[in-house]
This record gives C-alpha cells, sequence and structure tokens, in this order.
C-alpha cells in the first residue's frame, strides 16, 4: 500500500470517508395558468410552506366554460413563489405565474479516492453528512469510479446549510450517523 492511499484505507476502515461534495440545486416546476378565468379558492400557503404530490394548490374557474379546474403540485417539495394577486375572485391571464414549487429531492456527486470495487459503500447504502448540530442522510444511487452519485430529501433550509459546507475542499462523511456526534 502506498503513503498516499494509507489515509484513505484508515478513514475507511474508521467509518468515514473524505471527498469532494458537488449539490445540483434542487428542481423547481413553475405553474403557470393555462387558460383566462378567476381564482374560486386558493389554499393556505405561505414561501416556505411544504407540499405533497397531488396537493391542491389552486381551484379556478375557466371563464370561457361553466367548470372549475384544480392546480395539484406535481412533486413532493416547498412553496418557493407565490403570486401574490391570487385572492378569491381574482382574474387569472393565461400565461401568468401563479406558484414555484422546488423539490426535496437533492442530487449530488462526492468525488473520493475509495475505488468502486470497496465493499464498504455501494449502491443502496447511506452516507451522513454532518456539522455541529445538524446531520444528513444521503442515499448512495450508483458508483462511478470514484464517484458516488448520491441523492436525498431536504427542505430549503437543509439544502442551504450543506450546499454552505460542501463549498469546502474537502468534506467528511459517515457510514453511520452516529458517527457525526464523534
Amino acid at each position: 500500500m502506498n503513503i498516499i492511499s494509507m489515509p484513505l484505507f484508515l478513514s475507511v476502515m474508521a467509518g468515514s470517508l473524505y471527498g469532494k461534495l458537488e449539490l445540483q440545486v434542487p428542481a423547481s416546476d413553475f405553474y403557470y395558468a393555462r387558460e383566462t378565468g378567476a381564482v374560486v379558492n386558493k389554499e393556505v400557503l405561505y414561501v416556505g410552506s411544504g407540499v405533497k404530490k397531488g396537493q391542491s394548490l389552486l381551484e379556478y374557474a375557466v371563464k370561457s366554460e361553466q367548470n372549475t379546474r384544480r392546480l395539484h403540485a406535481k412533486t413532493d417539495g416547498y412553496v418557493e413563489f407565490i403570486n401574490k394577486e391570487l385572492n378569491t375572485g381574482h382574474s387569472l391571464s393565461e400565461g401568468q405565474l401563479l406558484f414555484i414549487v422546488t423539490s426535496y429531492t437533492v442530487l449530488g456527486k462526492y468525488q473520493t479516492s475509495i475505488e468502486s470495487d470497496d465493499p464498504m459503500i455501494a449502491p443502496g447504502s447511506s452516507l451522513w453528512f454532518c456539522d455541529s448540530s445538524e446531520q444528513w442522510q444521503f442515499h448512495v444511487d450508483e458508483i462511478k469510479e470514484s464517484k458516488l452519485l448520491i441523492s436525498s430529501n431536504l427542505d430549503q433550509r437543509s439544502f442551504n446549510l450543506l450546499d454552505k459546507l460542501s463549498k469546502q475542499d474537502a468534506l467528511v462523511s459517515f457510514f453511520d450517523k452516529e458517527h457525526c456526534n464523534l
């Protein structure tokens, strides 16, 4: 074993890895009015509110028809933008931006010196990233050479905290949550 791989070997044996974490900004869904109409009912939502896939965001009456339609969340996530004009009775114009909902799903790449055949880490396993007050669990989705493709569900606050941590040259991760507190 050469000198360069000794620290990696010791960190794997201790239940941790060192590497560079790169996070992808979560995807956002933009909800626009598809036709002219009027707001019948807007759910009580605020910027930062969590929403579930399929949850009703808005009910509106279509101007050219005698029926109402509902706008539903396409994914689990949080509300990033609400059009301030969305009140009961407010007119909708075709193409008007109504909501932006950002997904909780965060994808990332963790670049380490680990070899893809190492038994300690495999697709389906977990890694934990930690700071003094928070712990974030990521699932290993795929391994490509020394790159771990990972994913997690994070709210906006957690994503922002972890994104700041990821700007470091190297970030330690752990195989078990209990190691975060050591």
